[in-house]
């Protein structure tokens, strides 16, 4: 029995969106960055996440600044969406 916290997604991966990390086949941070803001929505989790990711060098900065980009675009596509129906 799994834990209420524990959500299990299924989607196809592309090729390099999943590691091994301690034994257990996860996905990337970017792959999990992009599915929490297709989810969820929430923005400040997914911001967090990659915050946690860099301090604990599962990503450069380099690819920390990809994915802040990434969320930005998100921000600016849900933003002009309201512009659109208001």
């Amino acid at each position: 029995m799994r834990p209420k916290w524990v959500r299990l997604h299924r989607a196809d991966l592309a090729r390099g969106e999943m590691k091994v990390h301690e034994g257990l086949p996860v996905t990337t941070v970017a792959r999990t960055v992009q599915d929490m803001l297709a989810s969820s929505g929430r923005v400040s989790l997914a911001r967090q996440a990659i915050s946690g990711a860099r301090r604990e060098g599962f990503i450069d900065r380099a690819e920390a600044q990809r994915l802040r980009r990434r969320i930005a675009r998100y921000i600016r596509t849900i933003e002009s969406g309201k512009a659109a129906s208001a």
